[in-house]
C-alpha cells in the first residue's frame, strides 16, 4: 500500500479485491455524506461489477484520509485499450453516473488523488473519465487539479439524462398536460384491457424465474436487434442477479413486470434510493408493440413515485425519444480525457479518445442503428 500526503491528507492506494471488502460500511458511509451519492458509485454496485466483469483489469482505488477517517474516494481501475493503459472509473460502461466520492476537503481531496494519479504515471497512459453529471459539484475541481497535475485534457459532452422533478401532485401533474396527452394514456389502458387479462406488478425481489423472464423479454424486443440490451449475455445475467439481489436486501429495487394473459411481456428496473427513482432499463417484447406496453409501465411507475412523494424521476443518460414525453429538464454528462505532456501521452489521446470524439463514432453509430431498427418496425407494420 503506497502513501503519500498533501496537506496533511493522505492517500492510500488499494489494488486487491480482498482489501477493499472490510471497507463495504465505510464507503457507503462516505457516499452518503457527498455530493456524488447515488446508486451506481454504491459500494453493492461496484463490487457487483468488479466480480463480473473485473477480470481484464487492475484495481487503482484511491482512499483520501485525514489521520484515520476515509474522506474521499476514487473508485478507479486500469484497462488495456489496444496497446494502451487506461485510468478509469470502475463500473464504466454498465453505471449511469460515475464521478468522485468527496465528503469533506473536496478541493485538497482532488488535488491530492491527482498528484498521487501523476506520481504513478508509469502505470497509465491516458485517463478517461465517463458520465460525469454537469452538476456535480467535482467537476471544475477536477479540470483545476487536472492542471495543478501538470497534465492536460480534453472533455465532450457525451449525452444527455432527461429526469422529471416531482413537486406536484400526480392528478395535478396529469391537469398540467394536454387533453391530447391524457386521452393517449386511457387509450393505451383499453388497448390492453381489449388485448385480454393484463396485470401490473411490483417486485421488491429479485429471483432467477425474474431475470430469466427480463432475459427472455429483452431477447424479443428491439433492443437485441440494435444491439443494445443489457441482459444479453450470461455475465451480464450475473452481474444484476448479484447487484439486484444486493439492492432488494437494502430495499433500494423496485422490479416491475406487465402480465398479459400471464405472461410477462415488458419489464421495468427501478431503483428507489434517496427518495428519488431512477429508471434504469425498461424493455417490451416488439410482437405486442402496439400496445404500449413500455409506455403503459412508465404511467404506472410514475405515479407510483408521485403517489409515495418522490422528489424526482430520473430517465438516466440517454436521448431516447419516449423520455421527452415525460422528462421536464436534463443534465448533461460530461467525458474527460486526461493525458501527461509527453509524446506517447498525447499519441494514446489522440489515437484512442480525440478522433472518435471528432467523428462522433458512438454517437452517429448508435443513432443509425436506432433509424434502422425504427425504419424496420415501421415497414414490418406496413406489411402486417
Amino acid at each position: 500500500m503506497e502513501i503519500n500526503h498533501l496537506n496533511l491528507l493522505s492517500v492510500n492506494k488499494i489494488d486487491n479485491f480482498s482489501d477493499l471488502l472490510p471497507l463495504k460500511d465505510q464507503w457507503n458511509q462516505v457516499l452518503q455524506n457527498s455530493d456524488s451519492d447515488n446508486p451506481f458509485l454504491t459500494f453493492e454496485w461496484l463490487s457487483s461489477w468488479w466480480n463480473n466483469f473485473g477480470d481484464n483489469g487492475k484495481l487503482f482505488v484511491l482512499l483520501v484520509k485525514e489521520e484515520d477517517r476515509v474522506i474521499a474516494i476514487a473508485p478507479l481501475m486500469i484497462v488495456k485499450m489496444g496497446v494502451f493503459k487506461v485510468l478509469q472509473f470502475i463500473g464504466t460502461g454498465r453505471s449511469d453516473y460515475l464521478d468522485f466520492i468527496v465528503a469533506e476537503k473536496r478541493q485538497e481531496s482532488l488535488q491530492s488523488i491527482f498528484k498521487y494519479i501523476y506520481d504513478s504515471k508509469k502505470y497509465w497512459d491516458i485517463i478517461y473519465f465517463r458520465d460525469i453529471l454537469s452538476n456535480s459539484p467535482n467537476l471544475n475541481f477536477i479540470k483545476t487539479a487536472i492542471n495543478d497535475s501538470k497534465m492536460a485534457f480534453g472533455e465532450i459532452i457525451g449525452t444527455i439524462a432527461p429526469y422529471m422533478p416531482i413537486n406536484v401532485n400526480w392528478e395535478n401533474y396529469l391537469a398540467s398536460k394536454s387533453s391530447k396527452f391524457r386521452n393517449n394514456m386511457r387509450r393505451i389502458e383499453k388497448k390492453l384491457e381489449g388485448a385480454g387479462d393484463f396485470k401490473i406488478a411490483c417486485q421488491n425481489s429479485i429471483t432467477p424465474e425474474h431475470v430469466e423472464a427480463m432475459h427472455n423479454i429483452e431477447e424479443h424486443s428491439w433492443k437485441t436487434e440494435a444491439g443494445s440490451a443489457r441482459l444479453g449475455d450470461p455475465i451480464a445475467r450475473k452481474f444484476f442477479t448479484e447487484a439486484l439481489e444486493k439492492f432488494s436486501s437494502n430495499n433500494w429495487l423496485e422490479l416491475w413486470f406487465l402480465l398479459l394473459n400471464q405472461e410477462p411481456i415488458a419489464y421495468s428496473i427501478n431503483f428507489a434510493y434517496n427518495n428519488k427513482i431512477y429508471n434504469y432499463n425498461v424493455a417490451y417484447k416488439t410482437e405486442y408493440r402496439n400496445l404500449y406496453p413500455g409506455k403503459a409501465l412508465t404511467v404506472r411507475t410514475l405515479e407510483n413515485a408521485f403517489n409515495r412523494d418522490m422528489k424526482e424521476y430520473d430517465f438516466l443518460r440517454g436521448d431516447e425519444d419516449y423520455k421527452s414525453d415525460w422528462a421536464s429538464d436534463k443534465r448533461d454528462l460530461y467525458y474527460i480525457a486526461v493525458y501527461r505532456k509527453s509524446l506517447y501521452s498525447i499519441i494514446a489521446f489522440m489515437l484512442t479518445i480525440k478522433l472518435r470524439w471528432m467523428l462522433k463514432e458512438y454517437d452517429f453509430a448508435h443513432k443509425l442503428n436506432l433509424f434502422r431498427v425504427k425504419f424496420t418496425m415501421k415497414f414490418n407494420r406496413l406489411k402486417g
